[in-house]
């Protein structure tokens, strides 16, 4: 088994060698979307490891692709964000201090059904015009926008994702009529705030609080 992962290893490692290395392996559409899930993660974390991912590589992992971590990566912007959203069977989508992604970016997504957990964290440019486009994806279970600039309007929006189970509003001005709207929620066990500036709160799924501490 480890000389199974070993040779995975490799085989990835020399994908992502060089730029010419890609290049050559990306024209092999056919294969590419064959590629299992696992392997397909893997070979695009590499990618962005080393720097060689750039817009149009993304399509070639449309079809395989499940989870994409792009976080605190500058460049991703608009135009990631319009490859990113024709990923079939995206599920995880972490954007977190992506400080060019904007509510207009979040467009792409909209309506993306395989999409569960999606991080806009540190996001700034992100606003309630962005909630809008986010209340498209039907079945997204966490989601996390703490220190975005969505305001207590967007927070009374939220309600409409019927299945949320984590929700990260941390550093938002939740006032108590958003708070109250959010317990339409069947399935939250986890709602994160900062009640004040240097306090961190969370919350089980009966609102009560399970876990407070002063933040530094």
């Amino acid at each position: 088994m480890n000389s199974e992962i070993s040779l995975v290893e490799l085989c990835i490692d020399a994908a992502c060698k060089s730029r010419e290395t890609v290049d050559k392996w990306r024209l092999q559409r056919r294969s590419l979307d064959c590629l299992p899930s696992p392997l397909a993660d893997s070979l695009l974390r590499r990618l962005i490891t080393r720097r060689l991912l750039h817009p149009s590589l993304l399509e070639v992992f449309k079809h395989s692709v499940e989870e994409v971590d792009l976080r605190g990566e500058n460049s991703v912007d608009a135009e990631w964000m319009a490859y990113l959203g024709a990923f079939r069977h995206l599920r995880y989508l972490n954007l977190a201090e992506c400080h060019r992604i904007n509510s207009s970016a979040l467009w792409p997504i909209s309506g993306m059904n395989s999409l569960k957990e999606l991080d806009l964290s540190r996001c700034s440019k992100v606003n309630d015009a962005g909630i809008n486009h986010i209340l498209s994806v039907p079945n997204l279970e966490k989601l996390r926008i703490s220190k975005t600039s969505v305001t207590a309007k967007g927070v009374k929006l939220l309600a409409s994702l019927k299945h949320l189970s984590l929700l990260d509003l941390g550093g938002l001005p939740v006032d108590d009529a958003s708070l109250a709207s959010l317990q339409v929620f069947l399935f939250l066990y986890r709602l994160t705030l900062f009640m004040a500036p240097f306090i961190l709160i969370e919350m089980d799924s009966n609102f009560k609080i399970m876990f407070c501490q002063y933040q530094f």
